[in-house]
């Protein structure tokens, strides 16, 4: 990240406050991309990817440390992203309603405060200026172009971002065995249709105050989280069944003609034990790893 946007986006979001820190500096994921075919490819595919992100984040829950010690959650970086910058992070509520496509994911972005503009390599902050304002208005002189809006984009941090691309962006970093099986399980649900659809049902029931409730809740217990009645392992462990379909039906396979389902087997494992990654990593440092950083980092190192 160049410096000058580093600084602005620093200046910016203490406004949003104390956690904002945490986020630039305390935080990573594994995020994954996918392409879609039309619009109702992709209103298909982010209206899936957003109504599992709750079960899918669980399986993935791995930020459970902070400052040498257990944290209170087992994804704190879940937590720090949903309570920063509201503006730009977390659910799209809008995205479920019947009228989601292109358009609607423009109006939202445009109504969102911009972080700077680039001009002849000098970054300037608007503060404040949503990029509707700056296209009606200008900003000290300067109109908005095609380029300032492609970075704006980029400036927008949902659960699932969609560009030329949909970008999935709830998992947090996870150890090297669980890394393949995070492209494998969202390719097995999206790519294949009716895996896609299978996987929506799952969770249509959720309007946006129980998929805010589930966030909270996984980032506070991961899989041991309970939504009213639900627990969130069952049906997180149905929905790497969908995925495990998917990637049967779609069938690549590698040279010893094993298909992709061989790199769930990962996450099935930790489905089994019961406990998301970061609990795993709070028993481990608390245990056997006597709290030291140098087996911490030599565990967690690709």
């Amino acid at each position: 990240m160049p410096k000058k946007r580093y600084e602005i986006m620093r200046q910016y979001l203490p406004s949003h406050g104390s956690l904002a820190l945490d986020m630039m500096h305390a935080t990573a994921s594994v995020q994954a991309s996918f392409d879609y075919a039309d619009e109702a490819d992709m209103v298909a595919k982010m209206r899936t990817a957003l109504g599992v992100t709750p079960l899918v984040a669980a399986l993935y829950a791995n930020s459970s440390l902070a400052c040498g010690k257990a944290s209170g959650f087992v994804s704190r970086r879940m937590h720090i992203w949903r309570n920063t910058d509201p503006d730009r992070c977390g659910g799209l509520p809008f995205v479920f309603e019947p009228d989601f496509g292109y358009a609607r994911y423009a109006e939202w972005a445009l109504d969102v405060p911009m972080f700077f503009i680039v001009r002849d390599g000098r970054y300037l902050a608007p503060r404040g200026v949503t990029f509707r304002n700056f296209m009606r208005q200008g900003y000290q002189g300067l109109r908005a172009t095609l380029a300032d809006f492609d970075r704006h984009l980029t400036t927008l941090f949902p659960d699932v971002r969609l560009k030329r691309l949909i970008e999935v962006r709830v998992v947090d970093a996870v150890p090297a065995d669980l890394l393949c099986s995070v492209p494998a399980l969202w390719k097995g649900l999206l790519y294949d249709t009716q895996a896609c659809r299978a996987a929506f049902e799952l969770v249509r029931e959720w309007g946006p105050a129980e998929r805010e409730q589930a966030f909270d809740a996984v980032s506070r217990r991961g899989l041991r989280a309970q939504l009213g009645p639900h627990a969130i392992a069952e049906r997180a462990f149905e929905l790497v069944n969908i995925a495990a379909e998917g990637l049967r039906r779609i069938a690549h396979r590698d040279a010893k003609g094993q298909d992709e389902r061989v790199l769930l087997d990962a996450v099935r494992a930790q489905l089994e034990r019961g406990k998301s990654p970061g609990e795993i990593v709070v028993e481990r440092w608390e245990g056997e790893w006597e709290r030291s950083p140098e087996r911490l980092i030599e565990n967690m190192r690709y």
